[in-house]
């Protein structure tokens, strides 16, 4: 069966690695074709064997864009005799939805997202959606025959918050082969532990925008300090337009012997193996990466309930800690007032979430046989 995995980035991803290796090994004749110039994700994908394309055109936001990009799809598919078109991901998903109607290839949307802004109180409700999302969203959930979603909360989302039709919306967690992960440089790992010494170090790991929860953590995390005279650091990981006004309140705070803003990383698992906490309040999820990556080095993470897939895998103050959205920074200042007091809990939740996350996400035969049934059913 001739397979072709549609993406909109040239990025390395382990989850998209993972699927595109093991349908290769299952015999699949796989495909794949970025809408921007190749990258180290063509790459990977060549030394598998995969054929790989690209389609690269300027002016992205234009609706002649849209239309060139949908006609290089239906020329693709014929030429190459393509059976099954996954597409990923809200850009391609949107030219994708309307090449659908020209090309005998069946087309599966697998969708990646979900803004939780309605989960808000009004108060915090200022957090809004970008319209354009919006109305890619509702084209997409209007027009898709398949669309498959990381977890029961991203579909249950769509339902009842873009009220897509539930009957063609299908669960399918994702896939990660863990020996793609990077091992931490442990000797790094101890100078950064060295470098950023503190009774308790928090690591976030997000883009800077508002709905990844930046400002409430920041206000936790001065809260303990100026009350509590907390020894702690938090390293910050990423960029973004939020990068400005975050620089501005750790100045205003005299913060800057506690928050760092290391900006994008490279090696962020030796960073992560440096650190005992990940804080994730973020409210634009559908199976976070971040969070699992810290898992696999023994560490827990807080993260919000019902975001995502969170709270399909995290059990509270077991394996790690599940926080009201409506109630975060105030559950955030608890949960490091508690740890800071008690970090030994911090390393039995950590290897319980790394057991949890190795065994519900891996590689086995029972989930690549569901990732397939997928899209062949």
């Amino acid at each position: 069966m001739k397979v072709l995995f549609y993406y909109p980035s040239n990025k390395r991803t382990i989850a998209f690695n993972s699927v595109m290796k093991e349908l290769k090994a299952r015999g699949y004749d796989m495909y794949l074709l970025t809408t921007c110039e190749e990258g180290v994700f063509h790459e990977d994908c060549r030394s598998l064997g995969i054929k790989v394309f690209s389609n690269s055109i300027k002016n992205s936001s234009s609706l002649f864009y849209y239309l060139r990009q949908i006609l290089f799809l239906i020329r693709f598919c014929k030429k190459n005799q393509i059976e099954v078109v996954l597409s990923n991901l809200q850009h391609t998903n949107f030219i994708a939805v309307f090449a659908q109607y020209f090309i005998k290839s069946k087309v599966v949307i697998y969708r990646h997202h979900f803004n939780y802004i309605n989960l808000l109180t009004d108060e915090l409700s200022h957090r809004k959606k970008n319209r354009n999302e919006s109305f890619f969203d509702k084209v997409i959930n209007r027009r898709a025959k398949k669309i498959v979603v990381p977890s029961l909360s991203v579909k249950e989302g769509m339902v009842k918050y873009e009220h897509a039709n539930p009957e063609k919306i299908f669960i399918m967690q994702y896939l990660y082969d863990f020996s793609m992960y990077n091992k931490p440089d442990l000797k790094k790992a101890v100078e950064l532990k060295e470098k950023y010494r503190a009774k308790l170090i928090i690591l976030m790991c997000a883009r800077l925008i508002k709905l990844k929860g930046h400002d409430q953590v920041f206000r936790a995390v001065n809260k303990i300090i100026k009350e509590q005279n907390a020894d702690i650091k938090m390293l910050v990981l990423d960029e973004g337009p939020q990068k400005t006004e975050l620089e501005e309140f750790i100045v205003k705070n005299q913060l800057q012997s506690h928050i760092f803003m290391l900006g994008y990383c490279n090696d962020i698992v030796s960073i992560m193996a440096a650190c005992d906490l990940m804080i994730h309040p973020s409210l634009t999820e559908a199976s976070n990466s971040a969070v699992k990556e810290m898992a696999l080095q023994g560490k827990t993470s807080v993260v919000c309930n019902g975001v995502g897939d969170f709270s399909d895998y995290f059990i509270n103050r077991e394996n790690g800690f599940l926080i009201d959205p409506n109630n975060a920074e105030s559950e955030i200042f608890e949960i490091i007032a508690d740890v800071y007091q008690n970090k030994a809990v911090l390393s039995e939740m950590g290897a319980k979430l790394r057991n949890t996350v190795t065994e519900r996400f891996g590689v086995t035969d029972l989930n690549v046989n569901k990732y397939i049934e997928s899209f062949k059913n």
